[in-house]
């Protein structure tokens, strides 16, 4: 099936009267033929770019269409309720619509922020400030510890309890097929998941990363997403961002969302060949960089969300060398995480070398390998593993 005909069939019962009724001068759009559709891509492939090809482009034309799926977004029912605080308050795009199928919203005249531009200081720190903002604030959080039964569930436990275990019951099939020819470019990086995230115990070693038993006053909203793709530059004015797609988030310690981010820059979604990611080694974050924005944060931190009694400058003292130390556990961590995630997204329907999430966890391996590599890495691992484990 090719893309059109695929698009077609995805829209097929789409209620395109109801444009018309919710915007001005889409009353022609009747019908699939009355529009253009577009995919962006993506590894769910569930959100389309509609345009109005009678009516001039503006800001209520193109507009996005979402479509929920279980299979490929299972946290969709918690994102629709993000978007809608997010829209009320003016940090996302308006929504026009949103029912349990599909929502439709103001289509952002924006682009996917590169993974070169992704370290330009001035996007970093626009980063963070949206993400604390994001983890703090008191309504979100209300509403996303409604889905995990009033309770803050780490994004910590999630793997340990939840991912991981789907991870080690999908590997035995892979491993059983492994002479297969669709198997053939990945024989080896199968083997070394098997050795790295199979036989070492990762429960035990995130248990040793993260030392600290964390309570649900240690814990605030992560996104845990935010990466190319999911970080979009305004065109017209490319000094302001926005960060879009929440269906993952979940809680975690105030340091383990900027770990997702900042833990990502090596890997390029958009490459334009197969397999469409390629890694940049040599844009891995630095030390420097991670002690910098550590300042940053916790500066910020203080001002707007710290609740002691002690001095900026005291705070730092006793608080930034553990910050730089978590920060860099969390950027193990999350390759971890998303590579697991990888492999338990796997679809039966689809060949194994031509499978987008493969593709991730191969490399994210890859990337942690590289990672751990870097000297000012090892310092910090030496003092948190209490023995020598490989990822």
């Amino acid at each position: 099936m090719d893309r059109q005909s695929y698009i077609e069939q995805q829209f097929e019962n789409f209620p395109f009267k109801l444009l018309g009724e919710l915007i001005n001068g889409w009353e022609n759009a009747q019908s699939f033929g009355d529009v253009e559709m577009k995919l962006p891509g993506g590894f769910s492939g569930t959100t389309y770019v509609v345009t109005n090809p009678q009516r001039a482009l503006d800001e209520h034309n193109p507009v996005i269409v979402k479509l929920y799926s279980n299979e490929t977004r299972s946290g969709i029912p918690k994102e629709i309720d993000i978007v809608k605080i997010l829209s009320d308050i003016k940090w996302g795009p308006h929504v026009y619509y949103v029912c349990d199928t599909f929502r439709i919203e103001q289509f952002q005249d924006a682009r996917n922020m590169n993974i070169w531009e992704m370290r330009n200081p001035h996007y970093v720190e626009q980063i963070i400030m949206k993400l604390m903002d994001f983890d703090h604030h008191p309504e979100m959080i209300q509403k996303v510890q409604s889905y995990f039964d009033g309770k803050r569930l780490s994004t910590l436990d999630i793997l340990k309890y939840e991912k991981y275990p789907k991870f080690i019951e999908k590997i035995p099939s892979i491993i059983e097929k492994i002479d297969a020819d669709i198997y053939k470019d990945y024989k080896d990086i199968i083997m070394d998941m098997q050795k790295e995230w199979v036989d070492t115990n990762l429960v035990e070693l995130i248990d040793q990363l993260f030392p600290e038993k964390y309570t649900d006053d240690d814990l605030v909203l992560s996104h845990n997403d935010c990466q190319q793709g999911n970080i979009l530059v305004y065109r017209k004015d490319q000094a302001k961002i926005v960060i879009i797609d929440y269906e993952d988030t979940s809680f975690g310690p105030k340091f383990l969302d900027i770990s997702s981010f900042l833990g990502c820059f090596m890997k390029d979604n958009e490459h334009p060949e197969p397999p469409y990611i390629k890694i940049y080694y040599e844009n891995t974050i630095s030390e420097w960089e991670l002690r910098y924005y550590t300042e940053f944060y916790l500066k910020r931190y203080h001002q707007l969300y710290y609740k002691g009694d002690k001095s900026l400058d005291e705070y730092l003292i006793q608080e930034s060398q553990k910050f730089y130390e978590d920060l860099i556990c969390g950027i193990i961590f999350f390759n971890i995480y998303f590579g697991v995630w990888g492999i338990t997204y796997l679809r039966e329907e689809f060949t194994l070398n031509h499978s987008s999430f493969f593709t991730l966890a191969k490399n994210r391996i890859l990337m942690n390998r590289y990672f751990m590599n870097q000297e000012f890495v090892k310092k910090v691992l030496d003092t948190r593993l209490i023995k020598k484990q490989i990822i």
